[in-house]
């Protein structure tokens, strides 16, 4: 069911004008992915389907780096591009001023398929949700992606907003490997749309990680939490506390 609440129209504002923003939903990672085909009736066990998935997203992205379009199935075609301004037309290809990146254009009979089949629920949004829409990594220039330990890590999203007298909110960075979530308390920046923070260092055990972010819509209202998508510790910069 996706679940959707009404927002005023930034295009015209107190103009009775509203739009609709999908409500929190679930982000299901590669390992969800893999037992639900394995119990779909394919003859292998969930992790050698996972093997393959990662086998597959490894083979992708060797091929965009060699500049390969690659379309998969009737899903989405991924494309390498190449981003910056250029001076003149003999100005070659500089790294400090450009940058290859990668498109996603979803194909059309996904489109259809989920216009077609989608159900939808109009819920009431009393309580803004914190929202972690992206996850830059500094040190490696990676989105959602990588995190790396005690370099520079960036936020952006709606909702960010915290009051950083209560020690209850604010952001923290929690793991299934880690026996509490740790606050981040070195921040550069912190609005409503983005948050920059130094990444607190991390014992060699911890393989992956989120973000979590608490605030308290009211002074006496209960806690709400977002939280980002898992990502992968940067392996060659983990270091010991």
């Amino acid at each position: 069911m996706l679940q959707y609440f009404l927002y005023p129209s930034p295009l015209d504002y107190g103009q009775d004008s509203y739009i609709a923003k999908p409500a929190r939903m679930r982000v299901e990672d590669i390992d969800y992915l893999a037992r639900v085909i394995a119990d779909s009736g394919l003859a292998a066990s969930s992790s050698e389907v996972k093997s393959i998935l990662e086998r597959t997203c490894a083979i992708i992205q060797q091929h965009l780096s060699y500049g390969i379009a690659v379309r998969l199935g009737d899903i989405c075609t991924l494309r390498p591009t190449i981003r910056g301004k250029f001076d003149s037309a003999d100005d070659p290809f500089d790294r400090s001023r450009h940058k290859v990146d990668v498109t996603i254009s979803v194909n059309k009979r996904l489109r259809k398929v989920v216009q077609r089949n989608a159900r939808v629920e109009r819920v009431t949004r009393n309580k803004p949700m914190p929202t972690l829409s992206q996850y830059r990594d500094v040190a490696s220039d990676t989105l959602d992606t990588l995190f790396t330990p005690g370099r520079v890590g960036q936020i952006n999203g709606c909702y960010l907003k915290f009051d950083r007298d209560d020690p209850e909110q604010g952001l923290f960075l929690a793991s299934d490997e880690l026996t509490d979530p740790i606050p981040l308390t070195i921040l550069q920046k912190a609005t409503d749309k983005e948050i920059v923070f130094e990444n607190p260092d991390l014992d060699p055990s911890v393989t992956s990680v989120y973000f979590m972010l608490k605030t308290r819509p009211t002074p006496a209202g209960p806690l709400i939490t977002g939280k980002s998508m898992p990502l992968e510790v940067a392996p060659l910069a983990v270091t010991s506390l």
